[in-house]
């Protein structure tokens, strides 16, 4: 897994960083390593050392997180007002280019998510 995904996937493990909010610090910072400055060094370690942790445990499952501009980033979230900017794929990538059902769960959900 390279840094890249690592440091998106400790953006998203920020306090108050949801999809929406993630998006928009990342286009106001011109990128995801910007969006990471403003946090203290300390809280971004810690992230990063999470992340790096999920991502290992979630390879001795198969399961891989895929950034939003990554390869296998399932097409059908694009029509999403603010869609998820990692997803976890577990099994055939290509099938969710097909219809399909998909179980989506969030940590924090926002208030058009409890609507």
């Amino acid at each position: 897994m390279n840094n890249a995904v690592h440091d998106a996937l400790a953006l998203s493990l920020m306090p108050g960083v949801g999809p929406t909010e993630y998006h928009r610090r990342v286009e106001e910072a011109g990128g995801v390593v910007g969006a990471l400055a403003v946090f203290s060094d300390d809280l971004v370690a810690r992230a990063r050392q999470r992340a790096r942790q999920y991502v290992e445990r979630s390879a001795t499952t198969g399961a891989r997180c895929v950034m939003r501009a990554g390869d296998g980033y399932p097409e059908a979230f694009s029509v999403l007002r603010a869609p998820p900017p990692l997803v976890w794929l577990h099994g055939t990538p290509a099938l969710a280019a097909q219809r399909c059902v998909a179980i989506v769960g969030t940590r924090v959900a926002s208030a058009g998510g409890l609507r």
